[in-house]
């Protein structure tokens, strides 16, 4: 065929694709299809990619070079996939999912994280493979908290199974529902409104990561660690972050960011006084680097999603983000100080406490913007039109 015959059927097949796009999306069935259609076109494109092609290729430049086609994928598809004046609902669980794949590819890229773990039998067959990497899910077998903890050590360590995750889905969304409610009603005070926010967030989420969890294990034998272990009873802000809100994306920015500024911390050899005192030093101060990168990496993707929900660029969720590395820090040095003397908290004033200390700091920089933006509105309003 001549060239300007193949160039009329390339620009063919592309007005017939667009218009076949335009149509789906002029109606609500369609909307649907083409979301989830695109949404299961990426994640497969992304996991034959990574299996078939970046596995075969060292740790490193190269391999990175490979990944990051599949990386800004994931993580610029979300406005294409989701209008947010339509189903505004939808950017923070789309963009979540998508997010904790680049995530996973990224780490691969550099020979870390679940995707890069040897002799783990999802590593060898493409299905599983495609669930680990898809999935907003990190394998139990694999998964590890603050400290080196395993999945056991948390409070819903509950047996991975099918009928656990399936009660586990239907309590979180019939709890979001409620706190859904409560977080518009207007006789409550603010920061009790955003209170409610917060566990609608944390429920409504993790009822979406458990059905995930569900569909690994039931169809493709992964058994998943939980995602979020009852965050409503921290008891301080290293115990919300590290140990209960949202696991999954707390343990891929581990290996992600974490952990390779942490291997470069110096080992003590000497038994000089001055020497010790000097490698603590320099731990601690890398510790505190390593958070902090934690966070403002955290902070620069959650403008990101604040981006891709409202269409506005603002510095506030960076700044909460980003001011969790010191507040973590101070609240370390006053507990050690208050152990020191004996007056910790008993454990409800100190679950009371860090809620409401919590709420204190979000309510300008995360909720405030959330509120003044019509974010929420947006969502909770979409939320009801499903049931209206």
């Amino acid at each position: 065929m001549p060239t300007d015959g193949l160039a009329s059927a390339g620009s063919t097949a592309l007005a017939a694709i667009s218009s076949f796009d335009s149509w789906l999306s002029s109606s609500s069935t369609g909307y649907y299809i083409r979301l989830y259609g695109y949404f299961y076109a990426i994640c497969i494109v992304a996991s034959l990619w990574t299996f078939h092609v970046a596995r075969k290729l060292q740790p490193g430049l190269q391999r990175a070079l490979v990944c990051l086609p599949i990386v800004v994928l994931q993580l610029a598809a979300t406005p294409v996939l989701v209008d947010r004046h339509r189903t505004a609902v939808l950017v923070v669980p789309v963009m979540g999912i998508l997010s904790l794949a680049a995530f996973k590819v990224a780490a691969f890229a550099m020979g870390r994280g679940p995707l890069a773990l040897p002799d783990c039998p999802w590593l060898q067959e493409l299905p599983r493979f495609g669930a680990v990497l898809s999935f907003p899910i990190i394998p139990r077998a694999v998964f590890k908290v603050s400290k080196g903890a395993t999945a056991d050590a948390l409070s819903s360590s509950a047996p991975t199974t099918p009928s656990t995750f399936l009660y586990t889905y239907c309590c979180k969304a019939g709890g979001a529902t409620v706190a859904a409610a409560l977080a518009v009603w207007p006789v409550l005070p603010q920061l009790l409104n955003h209170w409610f926010y917060a566990l609608c967030l944390s429920l409504s989420l993790g009822a979406i990561w458990d059905f995930w969890c569900l569909v690994a294990v039931l169809w493709f034998g992964v058994e998943a660690a939980p995602s979020f272990d009852k965050p409503w009873l921290s008891t301080s802000f290293a115990d919300y972050w590290s140990r209960r809100w949202n696991l999954t994306t707390t343990y891929m920015l581990r290996v992600l960011i974490y952990e390779p500024i942490m291997e470069g911390s110096s080992q003590i050899f000497s038994s000089d006084a001055a020497a010790i005192r000097a490698a603590k030093r320099q731990r601690m101060l890398r510790r505190l680097a390593a958070l902090q990168a934690t966070f403002a990496f955290s902070g620069l993707w959650h403008l990101l999603i604040f981006y891709y929900a409202t269409g506005l660029v603002t510095y506030h969720w960076f700044l909460f983000f980003s001011l969790q590395a010191p507040i973590m820090a101070a609240e370390a040095i006053l507990v050690k100080w208050a152990k020191q003397r004996q007056l910790l908290l008993r454990r409800p004033a100190a679950i009371f406490l860090t809620n409401f200390l919590l709420i204190v700091v979000a309510r300008p920089l995360f909720f405030g913007p959330c509120d003044w933006s019509g974010m929420c509105t947006a969502m909770f309003d979409n939320v009801k039109g499903y049931f209206v």
